[in-house]
């Protein structure tokens, strides 16, 4: 989505600041979304959630719901 570079940085700013591992991010969408709305500013993180969300979306094949957001995604997939 955001090249290799980016992700990592985005990555190492959330693990630094918020204390959550990549890995952890299913556990803690709502931190995942209020450190990267921080970091980006809302318009940016509501550009990288819908690019995320439409990725789950065809991996995980969820249904297409347009207010479908990442935290409502991860819930989803969890959920199964």
């Amino acid at each position: 989505m955001l090249g290799k570079r980016a992700e990592h940085v985005i990555y190492h700013y959330i693990e630094k600041n918020a204390q959550l591992r990549k890995e952890e991010i299913p556990e803690h969408p709502e931190v995942f979304k209020q450190t990267i709305t921080f970091l980006l500013g809302e318009e940016g993180s509501k550009i990288i959630e819908k690019l995320i969300v439409q990725k789950m979306m065809q991996t995980f094949k969820l249904k297409n719901k347009s207010k479908l957001t990442f935290v409502k995604a991860v819930q989803a997939v969890k959920g199964r």
